[in-house]
């Protein structure tokens, strides 16, 4: 997810852990398929990080949501926005688009984006990134100012890279 970004745009994550199924997190006590924590560890079941590869196009990718929170945590907490390596205007027009969109994907208005987006801002930011990379053709068709802001802040096309695909 960050290919068009400084390397070091995810420095508070220091630490992968994978489980070979779903685990009970040691946080929540529930069980997880994946996780981010505020003390620097991404986690993830590696049986739905391989399920999540095997279809490119289903828009449900657990690496991809995972590190979209970790990409949220480092630089849209608030105490990283005064030194946030990616405009917090991204960040803003994001959430403000998002105030118009959950409730359509509440209603089953949305095509593009799966029921859990609507959970809360952060589930829609992962699931957006899970949508952005992997059916970056839907969501830039139902949510065009989506897609842009994406492109923008992740300095990336993702339709690009798919049309040299079909190029080829």
């Amino acid at each position: 997810i960050t290919f068009g970004l400084n390397v070091n745009i995810l420095h508070k994550f220091k630490t992968i852990v994978l489980y070979n199924d779903q685990y009970t997190s040691l946080y929540t006590g529930k069980k997880h398929k994946g996780e981010v924590n505020l003390y620097g560890a991404i986690v993830l079941s590696w049986k739905y990080f391989e399920e999540g590869a095997k279809n490119h196009n289903d828009g449900q990718n657990l690496a991809l949501h995972e590190l979209a929170h970790a990409f949220f945590i480092n630089n849209f907490s608030s105490k990283t926005f005064e030194r946030n390596a990616i405009p917090r205007k991204y960040f803003d027009e994001l959430h403000f688009l998002s105030q118009r969109i959950i409730p359509q994907i509440k209603s089953g208005k949305v095509s593009s984006l799966r029921a859990y987006s609507a959970t809360n801002f952060q589930e829609f930011f992962a699931c957006v990134m899970e949508t952005f990379f992997e059916k970056p053709f839907e969501l830039k068709k139902e949510f065009p100012d989506v897609y842009k802001c994406m492109c923008n802040m992740l300095r990336q096309d993702p339709s690009l890279l798919y049309n040299q695909k079909l190029k080829k």
